[in-house]
């Protein structure tokens, strides 16, 4: 309810912010996933993606294709006990979503639909046409080389007074829709929810797109009194076709560039030159279809055992992913180029099984004493095929990819990929008095990816809970309830390839030197390791929960502490055997933080209620032991700094004239000075150290819902404290310097001796990173929504309608000069990890008959 009028085409963006422990980094593109992570990163190689269950069964799809409306419930499970049930993959933390299910006798309709526009949160200034052969001059200036020459595309737009804004040229309008239709009820033996939506978005980046058509059946049948029958069907298609801008090459464009001629044809080489592509070039000439299906379907059968109390229930998941992805790039015949067509069609199909036999006993044995049991074993079954046709040297472009027959250089590639894994377990529950709580929970998991001798894992956890509140000593009219719990448990991750215990086998075409035909080869490509097994994580968590005043002020906080062993880790090695690679079971890592929630109600008199809630999140990470004892420098891993931690010179300013240069003979003024760490008087790779991590101290939010009368305001600010990054694009000194359209930041001159930043020329000799805070503010989300009088209501014969305006990411104050801070890889300019955070605006109505 917190979130049913905000623009999260994704549920996962309803949860950046609003929960303690629970990092979500969202990278901007239309339709894209983001990526969870629950109480910091356990493991280097493997997989740190939190577990999704979806009603009940672990869930396989793409969280994109979960409509965000049709969700109930999200629960989070982040402790060893709580989570023990899930034990073969708990480590990262379980997400349990709970769809809607009918809850009135009368069938109820609701549509709630939007409409809206985006537009890039932020956009790093870059250099205008005075500023950029400014640049150039002071380039010529400090290499002593004349590099304000410009190409002739440049001389012909300054001749016509033609300039761009790079970032404004590869922009598009952005709208957004959203429409979603159900119905629901509930009957004495039948309870349903059916619904439907349509999404369509792009974002304003030039060919960034995406539309997904859901539905979904939530059907419970209660057949007789002992037995009940029900589906949590749903069934989505998402279409990510279009090609985006790269605009990872936009840094490239000179504000003279020409992204089309005066005949409206693009150009593939914007200033005439071969360091970058037209980012438009892809979009504009190439063809790219990629759409994706995705069918989940949780079936149960739920029986009621003679015996009072006891019940079994069988689940069987099915999820049925299918994608086609078709690629075409048609002839180019101008600028002097002679391209013939290429192309690509690629088909994919997953089928992934889940099946779940769950025995539960549940009893009060008097009023004071309660006790459950539940055995549980459980199967899944995961199938992939794969086929890939390309060929390139198509004459002939108007069947695009539907005609690669008629080109050259046919190739065929399929593949294939299975996996299983068995799950029992075993859990007991003891309750008295509704004062102590105590369970016990033992998992053992196979999973046949793991070597021949290591495939089991066995996960057991304990979890005692005492409510102060409940005591008779304790007698306080202030205080509603205090409880203690702690648990303790062992939990693990299999998040690896399904055949990386195997020695792994790859395919190669030779031509003899006879000018035959090629001949087929294969080749191993890395080890076989037979006792590749499970690693896991032993967690102990303490948690205080309280309310005060009667739940005017209410809460919890919680202290962990998580030690992952046998990490998953890929190594480097030796190439003598032939390999560089190997994974194996090694090293161990440790989370420890502190999570607060707290939420209030500020005012609730005369109409008016304010509600206010504050999450906090502490994580310290930590690499406590690798191969040896000794850090591994070339893959940046440091025993006692956390992962991502930064190695690097120290800096020291910048040279000046007149400076004693001895320690850095090869400098100049305008270069930046280090530090000379080991005193030999020189700067060598020994004065290289931890200079900081992109971990931060700590993330808050806070969310304030106002109500009053038929009016609700709610708006969430959050943020982060501490973490550096590097951010490359603020070295003025880039390789292409002369040709590049560097951000608009001031640089070291003669005339300007600044002592934080080198010169547009400095070479970078050392590869430094170039590091930034990554701190910032966000105003995240921000609602008004109006509910129509209930006596409008009563005449036009509607149960509810709400008109609301709702506004996403709609200001930042950071000091990163990225595109976003919150992922600190702004830098790269790499589409997949860091595309521009979108500033959302929607208009919205909400109808329920």
């Amino acid at each position: 309810e917190d979130f049913e009028f905000q623009p999260n085409v994704n549920f996962v963006q309803t949860l950046r912010g609003s929960i303690a422990g629970v990092s979500v980094t969202d990278n901007g593109r239309a339709g894209s996933d983001g990526s969870i992570v629950i109480r910091g990163l356990s493991s280097i190689s493997g997989n740190n993606d939190p577990l999704i269950v979806l009603d009940g069964i672990p869930y396989y799809g793409g969280l994109s294709d979960i409509n965000s409306n049709d969700i109930e419930t999200i629960d989070i499970l982040k402790d060893g006990s709580s989570a023990a049930i899930y034990g073969s993959r708990a480590s990262n933390g379980v997400i349990m979503i709970t769809t809607k299910k009918g809850k009135n006798e009368k069938p109820k309709l609701n549509y709630n639909g939007y409409f809206g526009f985006s537009d890039f949160a932020f956009v790093p200034n870059s250099l205008g046409p005075d500023k950029y052969l400014k640049l150039k001059e002071d380039a010529s200036d400090f290499t002593g080389r004349d590099l304000t020459q410009l190409n002739p595309l440049e001389e012909e737009s300054i001749a016509n007074g033609w300039s761009i804004d790079p970032w404004e040229a590869i922009k598009q309008d952005a709208p957004m829709q959203n429409h979603e239709l159900s119905i629901s009820g509930s009957t004495e033996k039948v309870n349903y929810f059916i619904s439907g939506s349509y999404v369509d978005q792009k974002s304003p980046l030039y060919g960034d797109q995406f539309s997904r058509i859901s539905g979904r059946i939530n059907l419970d049948i209660q057949v007789t009194d002992w037995f009940k029958v029900g589906t949590n069907t749903g069934y989505t298609v998402k279409d990510y076709s279009g090609y985006e801008a790269d605009f990872s090459v936009v840094n490239f464009l000179s504000p003279f560039s020409q992204m089309f001629n005066q005949e409206g044809e693009i150009y593939r080489l914007p200033m005439n030159d071969g360091l970058a592509v037209n980012p438009l070039f892809g979009p504009v000439q190439n063809q790219n279809h990629d759409v994706r299906n995705n069918l989940f379907s949780n079936i149960y059968a739920e029986v009621k055992l003679p015996i009072d109390g006891l019940k079994f229930t069988i689940r069987n998941g099915n999820t049925l992913l299918q994608n086609e992805a078709f690629g075409y790039n048609p002839s180019f015949n101008r600028e002097g180029f002679n391209i013939l067509g290429s192309g690509v069609k690629s088909h994919g199909k997953t089928y992934n099984l889940v099946l779940e036999n769950i025995l539960r006993y549940d009893k009060n044995i008097n009023e004071n004493h309660a006790i459950d049991v539940t055995l549980l074993y459980g199967f899944e079954s995961s199938k992939s095929n794969t086929s890939r046709l390309s060929s390139n040297n198509i004459f002939n472009d108007a069947l695009g990819y539907n005609g690669l027959g008629i080109g050259e250089n046919q190739t065929v590639q399929t593949g294939a990929i299975e996996s299983t894994a068995v799950s029992s377990m075993a859990r007991f529950g003891y309750r008295y008095q509704e004062k102590y709580m105590l369970n016990f929970t033992v998992r053992r998991d196979g999973y046949s990816a793991f070597g021949e001798d290591s495939k089991y894992g066995v996960f057991p956890s304990m979890g005692a809970s005492w409510v102060l509140s409940n005591e008779e000593f304790f007698n306080s009219s202030a205080i509603d309830i205090l409880k203690l719990r702690f648990s303790y448990g062992k939990n693990g991750n299999r998040g690896v390839n399904p055949y990386t215990a195997q020695s792994n086998i790859a395919v190669t075409q030779y031509v003899f030197g006879d000018g035959g035909a090629p001949s087929i080869g294969l080749y191993p490509t890395s080890f076989a390791n037979p006792f590749l097994g499970w690693e896991t994580t032993l967690g102990s968590n303490l948690g205080l929960d309280f309310g005060f005043f009667k739940s005017r002020i209410n809460g919890s906080l919680e202290v962990y502490n998580n030690n992952t062993s046998d990490l998953l880790l890929q190594l480097s090695v030796p190439n003598v055997n032939g390999y560089n690679q190997l994974f194996t079971n090694l090293g161990k890592m440790n989370n420890k933080g502190l999570e607060l929630t707290l939420n209030s109600v500020n005012i609730d008199r005369g109409g008016l209620k304010w509600n206010s809630t504050l999450v906090y999140s502490l994580n310290r990470n930590e690499i406590v032991e690798l191969n040896g004892k000794e850090d591994d420098i070339a893959s940046r891993r440091f025993i006692g700094e956390p992962l991502f931690s930064h190695f690097d010179y120290v800096y020291d300013g910048i040279w000046q004239e007149g400076d004693d240069r001895a320690i850095d003979p090869t400098a100049k003024p305008g270069y930046i000075r280090f530090k000379d760490i080991d005193g030999d008087g020189l700067i060598t790779p020994n004065d290289r150290k931890v200079i900081g991590t992109s971990q931060p101290d700590f993330f808050w939010g806070i969310t304030n819902s106002v109500q009053y009368k038929g009016f609700m305001l709610s708006f969430l600010v959050n943020g982060v404290v501490g973490g550096i990054s590097p951010n490359p694009v603020i070295n003025p000194g880039t390789n292409f310097y002369d040709r590049v359209n560097i951000l608009d930041l001031p640089y070291w001159t003669p005339d300007n001796p600044l002592e934080d930043r080198p010169s547009v020329g400095y070479p970078n000799p050392y590869g430094y990173g170039f590091y930034q805070e990554r701190e910032y503010v966000r105003l995240q989300d921000v609602t008004l929504a109006y509910s129509l009088p209930n006596s409008l209501m009563s005449k036009l014969k509607l149960s509810q309608t709400r008109v609301y305006i709702s506004g996403k990411n709609l200001k930042t104050w950071t000091n990163w000069m990225g595109f976003d801070p919150e992922h600190g890889q702004a830098g790269t300019f790499n589409p997949s990890l860091a595309g521009p955070l979108l500033k959302s605006i929607i208009f919205g109505l909400n109808i329920t008959i």
